[in-house]
């Protein structure tokens, strides 16, 4: 559990970095993902609001800049060519994506900033504590439904938005006969549950001792995946919009991969009033679930760590915090280059999705079968049984 809460520590510390950039360019009139016409756009930019039809006849004799490095757009053109602007800034701008992972290409700057200014942040609450940085959730767990409300709202006035509701909720039943199916639903409930990464079981130690587990569980469990079932009706509102505009299908944007929120939400947010204002109070909620998270992987390395040495931890503990996070920094610099993305969908599968899925059935069969469920419900284990279980997973 602590090697895949340090792994995926190492790798999502980049999204955080992504959303340091966006929040970044929030404060800009207008928004740089709502117009062409930048020096990273292609001729194929669509701005949002308009259509392929209208917007392409003039494609040829635009006056756009054409960057030179337009092969990065090769694979992520749609049939007709056309690409909307809040893709060419997740793809040209933020990532400067290369042709390939055989070429990492240098690191981008400004990512690179937002990568040490992510960990700064996380590692400013880690040493304020725990219970400091619990409070602030009270407020960052409700800020999310609060603009995903809004972002629902305003995509289901959108032409275009019906086709994507549909695309979203009509099933495809032949689909539930591919393995493919199954896995990537468990990869997803135990990706987003995050029951096999140590985290909840580190936050649960802070609780009282008799603090009723089997609710928390299923209150768990009920608002997690909800949230997902509501949140996909947001991206699928602006997705049938966006495919509206650009002539194709919703299909061709549901398998664009990790940078999908940064591209649709991005999109919805250009469609509301004082968009700067939503833009800013969007990034900032992404920047507190990215603290969330990022906090609590690295609280579950760093408890155990202190379980294992208590006497020396606890008397170097900002120096080994402080370590912890610049170790951390300089493995994930590499994410920060054009070639990051490719890197990390790698680590995606490897390290927190396929791992995650065999970790969990390991921890069920030691606990539930060799272990016993007898022995585990009936009896607290002695502290050498605790250790050695926190030190081993």
């Amino acid at each position: 559990m602590n090697i895949l809460s340090g792994l995926s520590q190492w790798y999502f510390s980049i999204v955080f970095a992504y959303v340091l950039v966006y929040l970044a360019n929030s404060v800009q009139s207008p928004l740089p993902w709502s117009q062409c016409g930048q020096e990273w756009n292609s001729i194929h930019c669509i701005p949002p609001g308009s259509s392929a039809q209208d917007y392409g006849r003039n494609a040829n004799s635009s006056k756009m800049l054409l960057n030179a490095s337009a092969n990065w757009m090769n694979s992520s053109s749609t049939g007709n060519m056309s690409s909307s602007a809040s893709r060419e800034f997740w793809l040209r701008y933020v990532l400067q994506l290369s042709p390939g992972l055989e070429d990492m290409g240098g690191l981008v700057w400004y990512t690179s900033l937002a990568l040490f200014i992510s960990f700064v942040l996380t590692f400013v609450c880690i040493i304020k504590s725990i219970r400091s940085v619990g409070k602030v959730v009270y407020v960052t767990a409700l800020l999310p439904y609060i603009l995903l409300t809004v972002l629902m709202i305003k995509g289901l006035t959108l032409t275009g938005a019906v086709e994507g509701i549909t695309f979203y909720v009509y099933p495809n039943f032949n689909k539930l006969l591919l393995t493919s199916t199954w896995i990537e639903a468990s990869i997803q409930v135990f990706y987003s549950l995050g029951p096999a990464y140590g985290g909840l079981i580190t936050m649960a130690s802070y609780n009282k001792f008799n603090n009723n587990c089997l609710r928390d569980s299923v209150i768990l469990c009920f608002v997690c995946e909800g949230t997902s079932v509501f949140a996909g009706f947001t991206i699928f509102s602006i997705l049938g919009h966006m495919a509206y505009n650009l002539n194709t299908t919703v299909s061709s944007f549901a398998q664009s991969g990790p940078g999908l929120a940064f591209v649709v939400y991005p999109e919805a947010i250009s469609y509301l009033p004082l968009p700067q204002l939503w833009a800013v109070l969007f990034f900032l909620m992404c920047l507190t679930i990215c603290i969330d998270s990022q906090f609590t992987l690295a609280e579950t390395v760093l408890t155990t760590l202190q379980d294992v040495w208590p006497k020396f931890v606890t008397k170097w503990s900002i120096a080994i915090k402080c370590l912890y996070g610049v170790l951390i920094f300089l493995a994930a610099l590499p994410f920060a280059s054009r070639g990051g993305m490719y890197l990390f969908q790698l680590m995606d599968w490897y390290f927190a999705a396929f791992s995650v899925l065999v970790n969990a059935i390991l921890e069920c069969i030691i606990i539930g079968w060799i272990y016993g469920k007898s022995w585990a419900v009936s009896r607290r284990p002695t502290f050498y049984v605790w250790q050695k279980t926190t030190i081993h997973f």
